[in-house]
């Protein structure tokens, strides 16, 4: 099982592709958007994945790396069963 999106920093953003200035901002916007995905103290998976494709913060320049390394982090705990299915997203040019 991979990290959580909460334990995602400027490491893991480096390590998937990122260069740095890319990777700072990213960090402090994944972090506001988790602040944001809270419902009493707890995060929801969900609501932070449509925040973070709503603001567009997954560019499409990124590489691939980038874009799984955040959406398996967002859903590393999901049970399909209980949750149901991940929302998921295309990148589009």
């Amino acid at each position: 099982m991979g990290k959580s999106i909460t334990q995602i920093g400027l490491e893991e953003l480096l390590k998937s592709g990122l260069v740095i200035d890319e990777a700072k901002w990213l960090e402090i916007e994944l972090k506001a958007a988790i602040e944001e995905a809270k419902i009493n103290s707890k995060l929801d998976p969900k609501k932070l994945w449509h925040f973070l494709t709503t603001k567009k913060l997954l560019k499409p320049s990124y590489s691939h790396s980038v874009h799984q390394l955040i959406y398996y982090s967002v859903y590393h705990n999901n049970d399909e069963l209980v949750d149901g299915l991940p929302l998921y997203w295309f990148p589009s040019l």
